[in-house]
Formats: C-alpha cells, structure tokens, sequence
C-alpha cells in the first residue's frame, strides 16, 4: 500500500478523517452524500410516484388504482391496518436514509480513533442495504400483478377480463440511486479510513500454499458455510419462489391467474431497466461473496488486507436478505392482499437469512486467521534455527 502513504498521512492518534483526505475525495465524498439527501428528499415528496397501478372492475375493490409514490403507499397500508410493513418502510426507507447521512458526515468530522470509526462504518454499510426493502416491496407487488386478471361473464356467455397491471415509476430509480450514492460514500471512507488506521501494512509474499493450508479447522468450517450459503441462495433466485392463488379474505374468493414465478426471470418481464439493477443486488453480489471467499482460502495468492476487506465490502452490496425480509411481512399480511402459494426457493430464502452474515463474519475471521498464521510460520522456524 505504498499509495496509500501517499494519500494519507500517518495517524497515530486520534484525527478527523476529513482532515486527512485529499481535496478531491473530499469533493467527490460530499457530492455523493448532498446528492443522496437531496434526492431522499424528493422520493418523499407526494408527487414523486414509485408504482403506478392499473386496475379493472371489481378487482379495484380490493387494489386501488393509481400512482403509488412513498407516503400514498403509507397511507394505503395505514388504511388497510397492515401495520407491519407500514413500520418496515416508515424506519427503513423514510427515516433511517438522511439519519444516515448525517452520521456519516458526524463520522467524517469527530475526531475519533481510527478502530471505533472503523465500526462504526461497518454497521452504517449493513444497515444502509435495508434502506431498499420498500423497492424489494415495490419489486414483488410488480411480481404478483404481473400478466394478472380475473375472466367475468358478461352477458350471455360472453367473457371479459379484469386486469391488474403495474409499472415502475422514476421514484423509484431515484431512490435506488439515493442509497446507492450513500452506501458509495461510506465505502470510499471505510478505505481511507483503514488506510489512515494502517498507511503501512504488512507486505506478504506470494505464497504456493493456499491459505486453506494454514486456516485449520476455522478454514473447513468457512468453506462449508460458504458453499451451503451459495447454494441457497442460486436456488432462492432459480428456483420457482412463489405461485398467485387469488384474492382470499374469510369466505370470500377470488382466484385469479396461476402464475408461478422465479426472482431470476420474472422481474425482467414486469420491467427489464429495473431487473437489470435488482439482478446485480439480488443475483451477482451475493453469489460472489462467497465465491470470493472460498476463492481466496483455495487458490495460492499473495495474502493482504484486500482479502478480507473484499468479502466484507461485497457483503455489504448483497440484499436477498432484504428481499426476503420484504416477502417474509408480506405472507405475514397476505390476508388483507393477493395470497400466495410458496415455492421451494421461499423455503431456501428462509434458510439463507439467518446463515449469510454469520457465513460472512466466519469466512472473515478464518482469512486474517490464516494470513497471521502464514506470516509467523517462517518466523517462528527462523527463531528455531538461531
């Protein structure tokens, strides 16, 4: 990290990271988190649509047409008593998005220790990917409307069909990109701010052993949950999710289309710009986390700080968790919305929760494990030789 001295002075003990950034990370750090508050600001506005939701007769009974933007959707929930979700998006997407921004700038301005900073950091970036579970909401009502109707009869034999239709609104691009320039922030600081922790780590040589050689048991452990953990989660996003049973409240039906649905594919027939962002979150970061962290135990290289730091940063970009989380409160109140018939990939999703952090913070501890054990190996056998 020879760059890294030249970017930042060494700290020794407790400075202000803003102080010690270069003035065009300053610049390019402030510009992401002025951006991010703005455009939160904008995605509250009433105006700001996120869904637009069309909807035939009688089916508008039961799902009220329009433009859906954050507070008219809190409205509908509030209304229909689904105080669950209402809760979820009230903290998650409306008040913890510019709580974040100014800790980050507190975070960026207190003079404090370089470690505490670093924890800090750490919990804002997990905490800032639940920032997104009303667009995972918003993602599976376009699911579950998708191609939707009810056939009526109308006349003699004559047969008409009541549709459901919804649509993303540009709401909802501008606050994926809100968090997105946030979370951007945050990452950028946690790396200078480890820098400026660290301006001279230790140099490693090239190794023709693999770190798995000297993890240990910690090693096995980590590979195992890590491949149980992919495993899940390919399945959770190939695998079928989740079939449409139909509007059932009490004695009441209405059965609608028997769609089966898969998160991988679905998504790009209900609205291909948006799949393309939700695939990168809910396919991709996640798959490579832990092939990022079974690649850097197997395969020899030259150990660093970057092997842990890279599973740890790509953790923080992987929200199928969030998705689920989402999907999770919607059975809980599916009563009072279109009913779901689960799919295998539910039941992987249920299990991938609880093992993705846990798997992430085992793979973390058995690399820096495995690379202190490699560095004081050969001095251990110097030491011996004297």
């Amino acid at each position: 990290m020879a760059e890294g001295k030249a970017l930042l002075p060494s700290s020794p003990g407790s400075e202000r990271l803003f102080s010690l950034l270069p003035l065009e990370h300053r610049l390019i750090v402030c510009s992401l988190l002025v951006i991010s508050f703005v455009l939160n600001i904008v995605c509250i506005l009433p105006s700001t649509p996120f869904i637009h939701m069309s909807v035939d007769a009688p089916l508008d009974a039961f799902l009220v047409p329009g433009d859906y933007g954050l507070s008219a959707t809190l409205g509908l929930l509030k209304k229909r008593q689904l105080w669950g979700t209402y809760i979820l998006i009230l903290l998650l997407s409306i008040c913890f998005p510019p709580v974040k921004i100014l800790l980050t700038a507190f975070l960026l301005g207190k003079q404090m220790k370089c470690a505490t900073r670093s924890t800090a950091f750490t919990c804002l970036a997990q905490l800032g990917r639940w920032s997104l579970v009303d667009v995972y909401f918003a993602m599976l009502l376009m699911m579950i409307a998708w191609h939707q109707g009810l056939h009526i009869t109308a006349g003699t034999g004559g047969r008409v069909l009541a549709n459901i239709d919804t649509q993303p609104g540009y709401g909802l691009y501008l606050f994926v990109v809100a968090i997105m320039c946030s979370m951007g922030a945050v990452a950028m600081l946690q790396e200078f701010n480890t820098v400026a922790a660290q301006p001279s780590p230790p140099q490693f040589e090239r190794s023709g052993k693999p770190l798995l050689r000297f993890a240990g048991v910690r090693g096995i452990i980590a590979i195992v949950m890590a491949v149980t953990t992919l495993t899940l989660q390919l399945c959770s996003v190939l695998l079928p999710v989740f079939s449409i049973k139909g509007f059932y409240h009490g004695d009441f039906k209405i059965p609608l289309e028997q769609i089966e649905h898969q998160v991988g594919s679905s998504i790009f027939e209900v609205a291909p710009l948006f799949a393309i962002i939700m695939t990168i979150f809910l396919l991709i970061t996640p798959a490579l986390t832990m092939l990022f962290s079974i690649g850097v135990l197997v395969i020899p290289l030259r150990p660093g700080r970057w092997c842990y730091d890279g599973i740890l940063r790509l953790s923080e970009w992987s929200m199928l968790d969030v998705y689920t989380i989402a999907m999770v409160v919607y059975l809980c109140q599916e009563s009072s919305l279109i009913t779901l018939r689960i799919k295998p990939a539910s039941y992987c999703m249920f299990y991938y929760v609880p093992v993705m952090i846990p798997t992430v913070l085992v793979c973390v501890s058995a690399v820096k494990f495995a690379i202190k054990q490699q560095h004081t190996q050969p001095l251990q056998g110097v030491a011996s030789k004297s």
